[in-house]
């Protein structure tokens, strides 16, 4: 099954949230803030853009799985309403590769985080859009816009790209094991 990577969003009013990386009080008010907002009627959509996990902060400080799983619970709730994208910082927990900046590196404790909710934080990444269009014009995504979105099948791909599939081809070239 492929998932759309591409979201549409036809009415109503959208919040945009992006970089909260692991920063559980900003997270816990701007979803606060929407819900207030969407229980008034003033917004309909809430839109985190990627980059919610991943704290530059001390690693104490570092909330990313509770974002996460807040996320996954908000979901079940909003439906349709919270739009998830993925961002470079979700990235690599899908292929499996190290993300730094700096000496620091960025996967490992997250990775070790997520021991008791692997395949259900994993599911999650791996099933997230990577762009939203509006009715109204408005592009939203994580990375920002490209110059190549105009070339001919570059949208249609970006529609039906598959991590799965990716991985998939992926496993089926690599050498066997010694």
């Amino acid at each position: 099954m492929t998932i759309p990577q591409v979201v549409e969003i036809n009415s109503g009013i959208t919040m945009v949230v992006t970089d909260l990386h692991g920063d559980w009080p900003l997270y816990a008010r701007y979803r606060d803030v929407f819900l207030e907002l969407r229980a008034r009627g003033l917004a309909q959509t809430l839109v985190i853009t990627g980059d919610f996990i991943h704290s530059n902060g001390a690693p104490g400080d570092d909330q990313s799985l509770a974002i996460v799983l807040d996320i996954l619970d908000l979901k079940e709730i909003l439906e349709d309403a919270l739009v998830v994208l993925l961002g470079n910082h979700e990235l690599p927990h899908i292929y499996h590769i190290p993300l730094a900046k700096g000496d620091q590196v960025f996967t490992p404790s997250f990775e070790q985080a997520i021991q008791g909710h692997r395949e259900e934080v994993l599911d999650f990444f791996t099933a997230l859009p990577f762009y939203v269009r509006t009715q109204a014009g408005v592009a939203i995504c994580h990375a920002g816009a490209f110059p190549g979105i105009h070339t001919p099948g570059t949208l249609e791909r970006l529609w039906n790209y598959s991590h799965r599939k990716v991985l998939d081809e992926t496993t089926a070239k690599a050498p066997p094991a010694r």
